[in-house]
């Protein structure tokens, strides 16, 4: 009978693996690699000890095996009955559940039931070859791996084979420096992670993101992309600035009011006061550098040149936690976009303004509002930025504003009126992994 290899985690992310060289002996913490035909009833000749996974179509429960070693008959093998879909991973033969039950992680035995999950299911690991033995039954009588399957997995996954994926990637840690943000499907994002201030520079010229840097500014659109690169990671894109923006927009802690849509979102460091760009702090001070003597005050529209008191907190929350300091203001920040000039609904035409306009401008109803403003209908009057368009071929995206843009800062604020070779002190970046 030749064995199947069953890629176990189609959907999990396993290494497919196949059954032992009948004529040899295997022990603790080796694997088996099959690709010959073999007689059933020497698939268990050796001198086995019990720890050693197995795996074949037509499978038998933990506790028609011997773990002793010896020969294992084809009667023996199928006296349990189950289909060629079902697997046994055994690395303990002497442990064994009930047929149509599973072995769960704390040692207990159990049926699967509808919409079961548990993450201690795989906790055991399935490399682990000290551990008991469990049972998957993938399509023979059972509830389907899709639905009940909640795998905790630390460490490397190896896939040989495809890696067929149902469903939205989740993400759940990220590198220092860095915060965790839901993907928006608008954008088609998955979860990834952004830096939590803006870029500083390194001592070995790399982009890095720690409490307390002063932002790496006088760097052009393409060394910014470099120092993302050289670090591990990206120059973030408008699909994921947005992604940010529009989960900003829609928490009420974000807005002076309390409320979504009411006043004014948070501007940061917008009204040139001072007048220079500010390095970073905890979260739990966050008008840190600003000229703010009032931090329950609003300031809706901002003020260019006066405290703008409430206005001026630099931080933004995320609906899932994370806080991200400067989205709006201190310095703007290149965003991996180039445009060009034209209307209509297209990945690289964007209207030409030739000044600042709002965002219920009816020349950005047709694309720009949808890929780069605000869900809701608000103007700088509601501290979102305005828009300035594309007046050459080739320029690039820049966004949030600096220290003195005033009403015009914002995390929707876009300016495309730059070329990519240019740099500013008051221009700087921003990674995502």
């Amino acid at each position: 009978m030749q064995t199947k290899q069953l890629g176990l985690i189609l959907l999990i992310a396993l290494l497919a693996i196949s059954l032992v060289t009948a004529s040899l002996p295997y022990t603790t913490s080796q694997f088996i690699n099959q690709t010959t035909d073999l007689n059933e009833t020497n698939y268990f000749n050796g001198n086995f000890d019990g720890q050693v996974l197995f795996i074949d179509g037509n499978i038998i429960s933990a506790k028609d095996i011997n773990s002793s070693g010896g020969s294992s008959t084809d009667t023996n093998f199928e006296t349990a009955g189950y289909t060629a879909a079902q697997i046994l991973l055994d690395t303990n033969a002497q442990t064994a559940c009930g047929d149509a039950e599973v072995l769960f992680g704390n040692g207990s035995c159990g049926v699967v039931s509808s919409g079961f999950t548990d993450s201690n299911l795989f906790s055991i690991g399935f490399f682990d070859v000290d551990s008991n033995a469990l049972l998957i039954d993938l399509n023979g009588g059972q509830k389907s791996l899709f639905n009940f399957l909640d795998g905790n997995f630390t460490g490397n996954v190896f896939i040989d084979g495809n890696l067929i994926l149902n469903g939205v990637i989740k993400q759940s840690t990220c590198p220092s420096g860095y915060v965790l943000v839901p993907g928006n499907n608008d954008f088609g994002t998955n979860d990834f992670c952004v830096m939590k201030y803006e870029a500083q520079v390194s001592s070995i010229k790399q982009a890095v993101s720690v409490q307390g840097g002063s932002p790496w500014t006088d760097v052009s659109w393409y060394d910014a992309r470099e120092a993302c690169k050289r670090s591990g990671a990206h120059l973030i894109t408008n699909a994921e600035w947005m992604t940010v923006a529009r989960d900003i927009e829609q928490q009420a802690s974000n807005w002076q009011s309390g409320v979504v849509g009411t006043g004014c979102l948070f501007g940061g460091h917008m009204d040139n006061l001072p007048a220079s760009k500010l390095a970073t702090s905890d979260d739990g001070n966050p008008y840190s550098g600003t000229n703010s003597s009032d931090e329950t005050t609003m300031t809706c529209p901002f003020v260019l040149g006066s405290d703008n008191k409430k206005a001026s907190r630099r931080t933004m929350n995320l609906s899932n936690g994370s806080v991200v300091w400067d989205l709006s203001g201190n310095v703007w920040e290149w965003v991996d976009e180039q445009c060009a000039n034209g209307s209509g609904y297209s990945s690289t035409y964007w209207y030409n303004s030739g000044a600042w306009v709002e965002w219920n401008n009816g020349s950005l109803s047709d694309y720009e509002k949808y890929v780069a403003g605000p869900l809701g209908s608000y103007t700088s009057s509601n501290g979102i930025g305005k828009y300035y368009g594309c007046t050459a071929n080739g320029n690039v995206l820049l966004r949030g504003a600096d220290w003195d843009n005033g009403v015009g800062a914002g995390v929707f604020t876009v300016y495309f009126a730059s070329p990519a070779s240019k740099s500013y002190d008051s221009v700087g970046f921003r990674c995502v992994r």
